[in-house]
C-alpha cells in the first residue's frame, strides 16, 4: 500500500462481521492531515470490492492527507448472497462502520459516498450532524423511499421499488433530499458530464437542499462537474486524479461558498 500503514479490522453487524481496511496517512499529504474519511461505494456486486477501493481511490486519498477506511457491505462478501440484502442493510452496515470510526478517532470525520453510496452518506451525515465535517458526494443517486424498507432486497423487489423500466422515474419521491437539509458538513458534489445513470437534476436537488436546516453558518457547499461517464471511479487513473484535484481545491475554499466550477 505504498507509504501508508494498512491494517484490517472486523466490525460486527447484526450477527455477522464485515471487514474494514484502514489506510493511515504518514506524511499528512499537503503538509497537514485532514483526519479520517470513510468511503461508501456504490451498487457494485463484486466480491471483496474493498480491495479495489483501497488500492485505487483510497490510496490516493491517503496520499492527500486522510486516514482512509474502506469496507465491504455484507452483500459483497459472497456473490451468491447478494440478493439477501437491500439498501436498508447497506445503510446499517455503513452506520456501524462510521460509528466505529468515530469511536476510535474521537474527532469529526469525513464521508465519501459514490453513486448508491451517496444516498447512504447523506442519511448518515444528516443523522450525525457536526460529527461529519466533510461530505464528498460522487455522482450521488436517489431512490424512491420504498427502496429503503427493510423487507425490500436487491433484485426484482428493488427494481420495482425504484420504478426501473417504467416510463416515469420516481427518484423525486426520495427521502434523501429532505435528509440533505439537515447536513451540517461542508459538502462537495461531483457530477460526471456524460453520466447516463444518475441524472444531473438529482445532483442539483441535493445541492439546493444541503444544509437548509443546519445551523452551520460557515458551511461550504460546492457543485463541480467533471469529465467522464458514470463508471470508472475505481479503474480510471485520470478520473481519480480529477477527483483528488477537486477535493484539494475544495479543502482550500473560503467560508460560505455556493458556486459551480467548470
Amino acid at each position: 500500500m505504498n507509504s501508508k500503514l494498512g491494517y484490517t479490522a472486523f466490525i460486527r453487524v447484526v450477527n455477522e462481521t464485515i471487514p474494514v481496511i484502514g489506510l493511515r496517512s504518514l506524511g499528512g499529504g499537503l503538509g497537514r492531515g485532514f483526519g479520517s474519511l470513510v468511503i461508501i461505494y456504490g451498487g457494485s456486486k463484486e466480491e471483496n470490492f474493498r480491495f479495489k477501493v483501497s488500492d485505487s481511490l483510497g490510496d490516493k486519498l491517503a496520499s492527500l492527507g486522510f486516514n482512509v477506511y474502506c469496507f465491504d457491505f455484507r452483500s459483497n462478501l459472497d456473490y451468491s448472497r447478494f440478493n439477501e440484502f437491500g439498501l436498508y442493510d447497506r445503510l446499517e452496515d455503513a452506520r456501524e462502520v462510521v460509528r466505529w470510526v468515530l469511536e476510535i478517532e474521537k474527532a469529526p470525520i469525513s464521508l465519501m459516498g459514490v453513486s448508491m453510496g451517496g444516498s447512504i452518506a447523506i442519511t448518515l451525515a444528516s443523522e450525525l450532524g457536526h460529527k461529519i465535517k466533510n461530505l464528498f458526494l460522487v455522482a450521488p443517486a436517489a431512490y424512491h423511499r420504498d427502496a429503503m424498507k427493510p423487507e425490500v432486497k436487491f433484485g426484482p423487489q428493488f427494481s420495482e421499488a425504484i420504478g426501473k423500466g417504467k416510463s416515469e422515474e420516481n427518484w423525486h419521491e426520495s427521502n434523501s433530499f429532505e435528509e440533505a437539509k439537515d447536513v451540517w458538513a461542508n459538502s462537495l458534489i461531483l457530477q460526471f458530464q456524460e453520466d447516463q445513470v444518475v441524472k444531473r437534476q438529482i445532483l442539483l436537488d441535493y445541492w439546493h437542499n444541503i444544509g437548509i436546516r443546519a445551523s452551520n453558518q460557515s458551511q461550504n457547499i460546492r457543485f463541480r462537474p467533471l469529465e467522464g461517464s458514470h463508471n470508472g471511479t475505481y479503474t480510471d487513473p485520470q478520473r481519480q486524479e480529477d477527483m483528488i484535484r477537486a477535493i484539494r481545491d475544495f479543502l482550500t475554499l473560503p467560508s460560505r461558498v455556493f458556486t459551480t466550477h467548470t
